[in-house]
C-alpha cells in the first residue's frame, strides 16, 4: 500500500467519524434553546432576548473546520518539500500537525453524536471540502514519497491497518 493511500485512509476515518458519526450512540441532553440558565454567581447575565446555544451546536463544526485547516496546513508543509534538506526541515511542523489531527480525532470520538439535522448540515458543509483537501494531501504525500531522501518525513503519519482480503 503506498503512503498516500495510507494517509488517505487515515483521513477517511477521521472524516467519516464526523460525517456519519463515530459509531457511538450517546444520549444528547435535552436543552430548551429558549431557556436562559441562572447566571453564575458573580458573573453577568445574558442580555435580554439572548439565549445559550445547545452544548454541541458549534463544537462539531469547529472540530471539523480545525481538521480541514490541519489537512490544508499539512498539504502546504509537504508542498514545500523539494529534497532531503527541506524534508528534514519540514518534519517538526508536520509532526505537530499530525499530533493536532490525532488530538482532534480523539476529541471527536469522545463527543456525543450530533443531532441528525446537524449531521446533515455538517455533511453538506464539509464533505466536498474534505474530499478535495484529502486528495490534494494524498497527492503531496505520493510526490514526497518519490523524492530521494524525503520518504522518512512521511513516517510521522500513522499507518493505516492492512486491508482485509476476501
Amino acid at each position: 500500500m503506498n503512503l498516500g493511500r495510507c494517509m488517505f485512509a487515515w483521513i477517511g476515518v477521521v472524516t467519516v467519524c464526523f460525517l456519519v458519526g463515530c459509531g457511538k450512540k450517546a444520549e444528547i441532553p435535552s436543552v430548551d434553546p429558549n431557556s436562559v440558565p441562572e447566571p453564575p454567581k458573580g458573573g453577568p447575565a445574558l442580555p435580554e432576548g439572548k439565549t445559550h446555544k445547545a452544548p454541541t451546536d458549534a463544537t462539531h463544526a469547529e472540530i471539523q473546520q480545525a481538521m480541514l485547516d490541519g489537512m490544508t496546513e499539512m498539504t502546504a508543509i509537504l508542498s514545500a518539500v523539494k529534497d532531503k534538506k527541506t524534508a528534514d526541515a519540514a518534519k517538526p511542523d508536520l509532526k505537530t500537525q499530525v499530533e493536532k489531527m490525532n488530538a482532534l480525532q480523539k476529541q471527536a470520538q469522545e463527543m456525543p453524536e450530533p443531532p441528525k439535522i446537524m449531521e446533515k448540515e455538517l455533511k453538506e458543509k464539509f464533505e466536498s471540502k474534505m474530499t478535495t483537501t484529502a486528495k490534494k494531501l494524498g497527492a503531496e504525500i505520493d510526490r514526497v514519497a518519490a523524492i530521494d531522501g524525503a520518504k522518512d518525513l512521511l513516517s510521522v503519519f500513522p499507518q493505516a491497518p492492512p486491508a482485509k482480503k476476501g
